[in-house]
């Protein structure tokens, strides 16, 4: 994967991130937006560069899906794992979503800690609660893909 293909993914994961722990929400003109340049990176590679982003995307898709569908986590989050598997193509989005696992595991024991120290103000409600205590899922994320990148560098 070229440096600069690295580079934009990291801008949009950045951005991602910055959304999520800011609003609490990862805007949809992202993630299509970023979807878009990675199906347009795959394709400079020609048709089979096009058929492994494809791949890559359906594969972040399809594995956070059912965490979706059990209240785990925002169709976001979910868009947005298959965003970065449009950069990355199906070896290596596979990768990323086994190490957004272990990342979200770290993160969300790490989270709670903290939460549990600062008993933040939350809205009233199950949903403001919610939203307030929740691991913004992005972080994750962007550090599982993070660590899929270096170590398929490093392989």
């Amino acid at each position: 994967m070229h440096l600069s293909v690295l580079l934009v993914l990291g801008v949009l994961l950045s951005w991602a991130v910055w959304q999520d722990l800011c609003r609490r929400t990862i805007p949809n003109w992202l993630v299509a937006g970023g979807t878009l340049l990675g199906m347009l990176a795959g394709a400079v590679q020609g048709v089979t560069g096009l058929g492994d982003a494809a791949a890559g995307w359906a594969v972040g898709m399809a594995l956070l899906l059912p965490f979706y569908a059990a209240g785990g986590m925002s169709a976001g989050d979910v868009k947005l794992m298959g965003m970065a598997g449009s950069f990355l193509g199906w070896q290596v989005s596979l990768s990323a979503v086994l190490c957004t696992g272990l990342a979200g595991g770290v993160l969300g024991l790490a989270w709670r800690a903290g939460m549990a120290g600062a008993a933040p103000a939350a809205p009233a409600g199950d949903a403001g609660r919610r939203q307030h205590t929740q691991l913004p899922y992005a972080l994750a994320v962007a550090a599982g893909t993070g660590m899929s990148v270096v170590m398929q560098r490093l392989s």
